[in-house]
């Protein structure tokens, strides 16, 4: 007979529990960095896609692979995020 085993990423992904006290402060640590790299990400998008519908000479004039225009979103989602962001981080982080 033949067995499937499934790859774990087609598992179901069980949540994070909610930071407690006696998880730790590491649990609640990871969770804030979690919230705030899903935020940094998402500003990111969001700058891109702004930077993206702007003229078509953009913010780096040249760069026909778009790989400055990539750095800059990236950077500036991740600063974003570092200084309070949109909130995104904090509501996530509640949820979890």
């Amino acid at each position: 007979m033949n067995t499937v085993s499934l790859h774990p990423a087609m598992l179901p992904m069980s949540p994070l529990s909610a930071p407690t006290a006696e998880s730790g402060p590491q649990q609640a640590e990871a969770a804030k960095k979690l919230a705030q790299d899903f935020e940094s990400l998402f500003v990111s998008m969001l700058i891109k896609q702004m930077r993206q519908s702007s003229t078509e000479d953009g913010m780096f004039p040249g760069d026909s692979s778009d790989t400055l225009g990539g750095i800059f979103d990236m950077q500036m989602g991740q600063y974003i995020a570092q200084q309070g962001g949109i909130g995104l981080a904090e509501s996530i982080e509640k949820a979890l």
